[in-house]
């Protein structure tokens, strides 16, 4: 049964696959996504390379260190939600063949990272993998009923946008929509549920997508009702957050 060392070395090597090859062949790289500084293409091979080899150290490691652990996954994390903010804007990815790789390998990285998140969560609890999907999923179904008639309500306006496909709106709003699953599952995984420090979830990928729909402009009844819908839910996620830095840090389902 695969256990989080090897999904560790499944990481390093992926790391210094693409790593190796953004380093020796950094303008055939750039040439198939479209337009990125070449210069950037060799930058990011050679931090690969080093998170690789970082990422083989930790997994030999006696004991495995979840701050380590937590750290690559960030780095997952943060990969993903780069190479959406890149398809969003169509920087630098352009081309059919940049923007299917772009989507593959993104997927496959913060998949890296969630698996990494998960058994770090489920051997602190001690727990089997089914015990523990049952301890996340009890504290999606412990939301109060009202939030979940908003969250279902603010899906579905979101949902919307496929309406406008193939507009800019359509492609960034969806883009932003997809980012913030793999963070709340980030969370949710990590610390074993939903807690209030879930609200990172929406706030990190919808803050800079609310900014592009205000400078794009808001001229339909549409994009206005999703506006307010969004600015309602980054203020709940706001409060909830400061909640949490605050100390209140239960999960869902053990809130009093």
């Amino acid at each position: 049964m695969p256990t989080l060392r090897h999904v560790m070395q499944v990481n390093a090597a992926s790391c210094l696959g693409f790593g190796a090859l953004f380093a020796v062949a950094p303008g055939v790289v750039a040439q198939a996504l479209g337009t990125p500084p070449v210069w950037l293409i060799l930058a990011l091979g050679v931090g690969l390379i080093g998170n690789g080899l970082h990422l083989i150290l930790a997994s030999r490691r006696a004991k495995l260190r979840p701050d380590e652990v937590i750290w690559f996954s960030i780095g997952d994390l943060a990969w993903f939600l780069g190479s959406m903010g890149l398809l969003a804007a169509q920087l630098w990815v352009t081309t059919p063949l940049g923007v299917g790789l772009t989507w593959a390998v993104a997927l496959g990285v913060v998949t890296l990272g969630l698996t990494q998140l998960w058994m770090l969560g489920q051997g602190a609890a001690g727990v089997s993998s089914g015990i523990y999907l049952r301890q996340i999923l009890r504290t999606w179904l412990s939301m109060k009923l009202w939030v979940k008639i908003w969250l279902f309500f603010l899906n579905g306006v979101f949902l919307w946008a496929f309406t406008l496909v193939p507009s800019d709106f359509a492609r960034v709003t969806l883009i932003g929509y997809v980012a913030c699953g793999p963070v709340l599952l980030a969370f949710a995984f990590r610390m074993g549920g939903l807690s209030r420090a879930a609200g990172w979830g929406h706030l990190i990928p919808w803050v800079p997508m609310v900014a592009w729909w205000l400078i794009d402009g808001i001229d339909t009844p549409y994009k206005a009702l999703l506006l307010a819908s969004t600015l309602i839910c980054l203020a709940f996620d706001l409060f909830d957050v400061a909640r949490y830095h605050k100390g209140d840090r239960a999960l869902i389902g053990a809130l009093a």
